[in-house]
Protein backbone atom coordinates (compact mmCIF):
# COMPACT_ATOMS: atom_id res chain seq x y z
CA UNK A 1 0.00 0.00 0.00
CA UNK A 2 1.43 3.63 -0.91
CA UNK A 3 1.36 6.55 1.18
CA UNK A 4 -1.64 7.90 -0.33
CA UNK A 5 -3.69 5.22 0.16
CA UNK A 6 -3.09 4.69 3.39
CA UNK A 7 -3.56 8.80 3.83
CA UNK A 8 -6.69 8.24 2.30
CA UNK A 9 -7.89 5.59 4.34
CA UNK A 10 -7.05 7.14 7.58
CA UNK A 11 -8.33 10.18 6.89
CA UNK A 12 -11.77 8.31 6.54
CA UNK A 13 -11.57 6.46 9.37
CA UNK A 14 -12.29 9.13 12.16
CA UNK A 15 -11.09 6.22 14.76
CA UNK A 16 -7.94 5.85 12.86
CA UNK A 17 -7.69 9.88 12.29
CA UNK A 18 -7.34 10.42 16.49
CA UNK A 19 -5.60 7.31 17.33
CA UNK A 20 -2.82 8.57 14.53
CA UNK A 21 -3.14 11.62 16.16
CA UNK A 22 -2.65 10.18 19.75
CA UNK A 23 0.66 7.69 18.81
CA UNK A 24 2.15 11.19 17.24
CA UNK A 25 1.62 12.96 20.58
CA UNK A 26 4.85 10.35 21.61
CA UNK A 27 8.15 11.30 20.90
CA UNK A 28 9.93 9.54 19.14
CA UNK A 29 7.07 8.31 16.45
CA UNK A 30 6.51 9.97 12.80
CA UNK A 31 3.32 9.91 10.63
CA UNK A 32 5.09 6.36 8.97
CA UNK A 33 5.91 4.49 11.79
CA UNK A 34 2.37 5.53 13.75
CA UNK A 35 0.57 4.29 10.20
CA UNK A 36 2.67 1.45 10.51
CA UNK A 37 1.84 0.88 14.41
CA UNK A 38 -2.17 1.06 13.65
CA UNK A 39 -1.65 -1.13 10.61
CA UNK A 40 0.14 -3.74 12.58
CA UNK A 41 -1.75 -3.68 16.04
CA UNK A 42 -5.24 -5.22 16.58
CA UNK A 43 -8.68 -3.76 15.08
CA UNK A 44 -9.73 -0.88 17.38
CA UNK A 45 -13.43 -1.05 15.91
CA UNK A 46 -14.96 -3.38 15.47
CA UNK A 47 -16.25 -5.05 18.99
CA UNK A 48 -16.13 -8.65 18.79
CA UNK A 49 -12.44 -8.70 17.41
CA UNK A 50 -9.88 -8.47 19.29
CA UNK A 51 -9.20 -5.01 21.01
CA UNK A 52 -6.12 -3.48 21.71
CA UNK A 53 -7.95 -2.18 24.68
CA UNK A 54 -8.34 -5.54 25.65
CA UNK A 55 -4.19 -6.49 25.81
CA UNK A 56 -1.91 -5.90 28.98
CA UNK A 57 1.00 -4.14 28.32
CA UNK A 58 2.85 -7.23 28.88
CA UNK A 59 0.31 -9.29 26.61
CA UNK A 60 1.06 -6.54 24.09
CA UNK A 61 4.94 -6.86 24.08
CA UNK A 62 4.75 -10.55 23.59
CA UNK A 63 2.16 -9.75 20.76
CA UNK A 64 4.40 -7.89 19.24
CA UNK A 65 7.90 -10.00 19.98
CA UNK A 66 9.20 -7.89 22.55
CA UNK A 67 8.85 -9.93 25.44
CA UNK A 68 12.38 -11.40 26.47
CA UNK A 69 12.60 -15.15 26.32
CA UNK A 70 15.01 -17.10 28.16
CA UNK A 71 17.07 -20.43 27.69
CA UNK A 72 17.82 -22.60 30.39
CA UNK A 73 17.68 -26.45 31.17
CA UNK A 74 17.90 -27.48 34.91
CA UNK A 75 20.75 -25.63 36.80
CA UNK A 76 23.98 -25.91 34.21
CA UNK A 77 22.76 -24.08 31.13
CA UNK A 78 22.23 -20.43 31.59
CA UNK A 79 22.75 -18.81 27.92
CA UNK A 80 21.65 -15.15 27.50
CA UNK A 81 18.35 -14.43 26.82
CA UNK A 82 16.75 -13.00 23.87
CA UNK A 83 13.84 -11.31 22.25
CA UNK A 84 11.36 -13.74 21.47
CA UNK A 85 10.55 -12.60 18.16
CA UNK A 86 6.81 -14.08 17.51
CA UNK A 87 4.84 -10.75 16.35
CA UNK A 88 5.67 -9.32 13.01
CA UNK A 89 9.14 -8.11 11.79
CA UNK A 90 7.91 -5.21 10.46
CA UNK A 91 6.39 -3.80 13.66
CA UNK A 92 9.39 -4.93 15.94
CA UNK A 93 11.74 -3.33 13.42
CA UNK A 94 9.73 -0.04 13.12
CA UNK A 95 9.44 0.06 17.19
CA UNK A 96 13.75 -0.67 17.25
CA UNK A 97 14.12 2.87 14.56
CA UNK A 98 11.59 4.81 16.99
CA UNK A 99 13.46 3.71 20.05
CA UNK A 100 17.17 5.15 18.38
CA UNK A 101 15.07 8.34 17.63
CA UNK A 102 13.09 8.26 21.32
CA UNK A 103 16.15 7.46 23.43
CA UNK A 104 17.74 11.03 22.80
CA UNK A 105 14.74 13.20 22.35
CA UNK A 106 12.34 12.01 24.84
CA UNK A 107 13.02 13.36 28.14
CA UNK A 108 11.20 10.87 30.41
CA UNK A 109 13.50 7.87 27.95
CA UNK A 110 16.20 9.76 27.59
CA UNK A 111 16.47 9.02 31.43
CA UNK A 112 15.58 6.07 31.67
CA UNK A 113 18.28 5.14 29.01
CA UNK A 114 21.00 6.87 31.53
CA UNK A 115 19.76 4.49 34.22
CA UNK A 116 20.02 1.52 32.67
CA UNK A 117 23.58 3.10 30.57
CA UNK A 118 24.47 2.92 34.46
CA UNK A 119 23.64 -0.34 35.63
CA UNK A 120 26.10 -1.92 32.74
CA UNK A 121 23.71 -2.84 30.19
CA UNK A 122 24.26 -3.79 26.92
CA UNK A 123 23.02 -1.09 24.18
CA UNK A 124 20.71 -3.09 22.25
CA UNK A 125 19.28 -4.61 25.65
CA UNK A 126 18.25 -0.72 25.86
CA UNK A 127 17.34 0.27 22.85
CA UNK A 128 15.11 -3.12 22.69
CA UNK A 129 13.33 -1.59 26.67
CA UNK A 130 13.12 1.63 24.66
CA UNK A 131 10.93 -0.15 22.02
CA UNK A 132 8.97 -1.84 24.57
CA UNK A 133 8.21 1.53 26.46
CA UNK A 134 7.12 2.68 23.09
CA UNK A 135 4.76 0.41 22.26
CA UNK A 136 3.07 0.18 25.92
CA UNK A 137 3.10 4.51 25.72
CA UNK A 138 1.10 4.16 22.78
CA UNK A 139 -1.29 0.98 24.08
CA UNK A 140 -1.60 3.92 26.61
CA UNK A 141 -2.47 6.59 24.72
CA UNK A 142 -5.10 4.55 22.45
CA UNK A 143 -7.03 2.99 25.54
CA UNK A 144 -7.31 6.26 27.43
CA UNK A 145 -7.69 8.07 24.17
CA UNK A 146 -5.55 11.00 25.60
CA UNK A 147 -2.64 12.40 24.37
CA UNK A 148 0.89 11.84 25.63
CA UNK A 149 2.30 13.71 28.29
CA UNK A 150 6.24 13.99 29.14
CA UNK A 151 6.23 15.95 32.16
CA UNK A 152 7.51 13.91 34.72
CA UNK A 153 4.79 14.21 36.70
CA UNK A 154 2.53 12.66 34.99
CA UNK A 155 4.72 9.33 34.51
CA UNK A 156 3.92 9.13 38.62
CA UNK A 157 1.66 6.60 39.63
CA UNK A 158 -1.69 7.89 41.44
Amino acid sequence: MTRSKARHLIAADPTLSKNLALVRSITGFGEISATILLAELPNVEPRGSPDIADFTPKALAAFVGLSPSEHSSGTSVRRPGKVSRIGTERLRSTLYMCALSAKRSNKPLAAFVARMTAAGKPPKVILIAVARKLLVYAHAVIRTQKAFESSPDALLPT
